[in-house]
């Protein structure tokens, strides 16, 4: 019979690989270039501004009424964030990765397309939230700046009704 602490090793080792933690490094790395380990924390971070991405653009929405292209880009990031399909599914540990990354991506850009002043916080945060597109793999990278640039660029052939007499 084994002794009790190679036993209790035995179960601790069982833990760590089932714990959800471990789970969260293997979906990093499907996703992820081979990456260092500050870069694998900026992700797990980055998913925390969200929320307050969220809100910048809520207030955006309702602050720019008049600038209907810019609104409608808004629009399009808010309806990706809360459809279920997403490149990266939500329920992986880092399942809100590209829903963050996108929102900043089409905040500054819209911003910057439409000349609108971003919050100084929202751009750091937009900003930070960038700088961690280059950690993820090249296909998803790719992927998510396509869906920027292809929501600006339909948002922009949309006529306003506003337009019609």
């Amino acid at each position: 019979m084994p002794a009790m602490s190679e036993m209790l090793r035995g179960v601790l080792a069982k833990e760590y690989v089932e714990c959800p933690a471990m789970r969260g490094i293997a979906a990093t790395d499907a996703i992820t270039k081979t990456i260092k380990p500050a870069a694998r924390v900026q992700l797990w971070l980055v998913q925390m501004l969200l929320p307050d991405l969220v809100a910048a653009i809520e207030r955006m929405i309702v602050e720019q009424a008049d600038n209907h292209p810019l609104r409608r880009l808004l629009g399009g990031l808010l309806t990706y964030v809360y459809n279920p399909l997403d490149l990266i599914g939500d329920d992986t540990p880092l399942g809100r990765v590209d829903d963050t990354i996108i929102c900043a991506l089409g905040l500054l850009r819209g911003a910057e397309v439409e000349h609108v002043e971003l919050d100084p916080d929202v751009r750091a945060m937009c900003e930070y939230a960038a700088s961690a597109l280059p950690s993820l793999s090249e296909d998803l990278n790719d992927s998510i700046r396509a869906f920027v640039r292809d929501l600006e660029s339909s948002t922009r052939s949309v006529k306003s009704l506003h337009a019609y007499p």
